[in-house]
């Protein structure tokens, strides 16, 4: 047996690099996919924020306009009222 001694030290770090570079590579391929989902989803998102309280509103005050009798603008306050009671809960 010799004692000659082959020196891997410098290998290591372009393997390790290479291995690197690879997993960004799918990284930055992954966050492509995902964007257009992240994307619709805020979408959708603002939509129903932009929505849902005119919906609320208008349902509201309907209700208690025909079940309670209320005049048009304290059947609107109600709805208001409980549009903003709702939001602070």
């Amino acid at each position: 047996m010799s004692g000659i001694r082959i020196d891997y030290s410098d290998l290591s770090g372009m393997v390790d690099e290479g291995r690197k570079q690879s997993g960004q590579r799918k990284a930055r391929r992954s966050r492509l996919i995902r964007f257009p989902w992240v994307m619709l989803k805020w979408a959708v998102g603002l939509v129903i924020l932009a929505v849902l309280p005119f919906a609320v509103l208008i349902r509201g005050g309907v209700f208690a306009y025909r079940e309670w009798a209320l005049g048009t603008w304290p059947a609107l306050a109600v709805a208001v009222t409980t549009l903003l009671l709702a939001g602070y809960a």
